[in-house]
């Protein structure tokens, strides 16, 4: 799956993304980590009752050991809607709903140890990400030829 970024401006972006829990805060003018126009590809989705994620690597893209992130789905449109082969729906998530590698929904602390939310080593989880990665840059590849 593959998404272009519409814009960075997160100002008009609908209150939940903006609220308290939301990824952004009241008052956000611009995410300086997308490039309105720039193609990302998409790792996961994450869906909740008024708003939806797209999880991609935004910036440091030269860094494959890079984590991604999770973005607002209205600051993209979806240039490419095939999905990749290894996601699997997460069934047994009571607000929301994830559609992304099986790494992502098996172990509910995967995503917070990858992105180093935990003080001890996080390599297995590195190494995870980095095979994931490999898989589904390679699909993305595939397809673009």
């Amino acid at each position: 799956m593959r998404a272009r970024c519409l814009t960075n401006s997160v100002v008009d972006l609908p209150t939940p993304y903006l609220a308290p829990g939301g990824i952004y805060r009241i008052g956000a003018e611009d995410d300086k980590r997308l490039s309105p126009g720039a193609e990302y590809v998409v790792y996961g989705l994450l869906f909740f009752p008024q708003h939806e994620y797209l999880l991609v690597r935004t910036h440091n893209i030269e860094d494959i050991t890079y984590y991604p992130l999770w973005l607002p789905m209205p600051l993209f449109e979806i240039t490419d809607n095939r999905v990749s082969s290894s996601w699997r729906l997460c069934p047994d998530m009571s607000t929301s709903v994830m559609v992304a590698p099986s790494a992502f929904i098996h172990r509910s602390d995967f995503y917070d140890r990858l992105i180093g939310g935990y003080m001890d080593d996080y390599a297995a989880e590195q190494k995870e990400w980095l095979r994931i990665k490999a898989f589904i840059d390679a699909e993305d590849r595939e397809r673009r030829l």
